[in-house]
């Protein structure tokens, strides 16, 4: 039942909200945050992927950053959200024992992974 169903939502930073009520959307000053949050929470959703990272950090919106427990994804901008987390999924699908920092911000560039520090 929907009273039984857990919601795995990650831990949004850089974000501030003003008053927050489940279903409707959050109070904030920041709305270009918020959509940066709102679109990769989207997409991540849409791939199956939203209980895997326990932190959107969108302190700098042009630098968006993904944590899970193995990897740190640096997104950057959220204009390509889709095909980013699309190419972030097939990278976990295919090689889950990944760990490090995934830099994917440059989808028409070189696509790395360098280990933590």
């Amino acid at each position: 039942s929907a009273a039984e169903r857990e919601y795995e939502i990650p831990l949004i930073r850089g974000v501030e909200v003003g008053s927050f009520e489940l279903g409707r959307q959050p109070v904030t000053d920041d709305a270009a945050c918020f959509r940066e949050v709102l679109t990769v929470a989207t997409v991540l959703n849409k791939y199956g992927l939203t209980g895997e990272f326990a932190e959107i950090n969108v302190r700098d919106p042009k630098n968006v950053i993904l944590y899970s427990e193995k990897l740190e994804v640096r997104l950057g901008v959220p204009e390509d959200a889709d095909l980013k987390i699309r190419t972030l999924r097939a990278f976990t699908e295919t090689y889950p024992e990944l760990r490090g920092v995934l830099h994917i911000e440059d989808m028409g560039g070189q696509i790395h992974l360098e280990p933590f520090q």
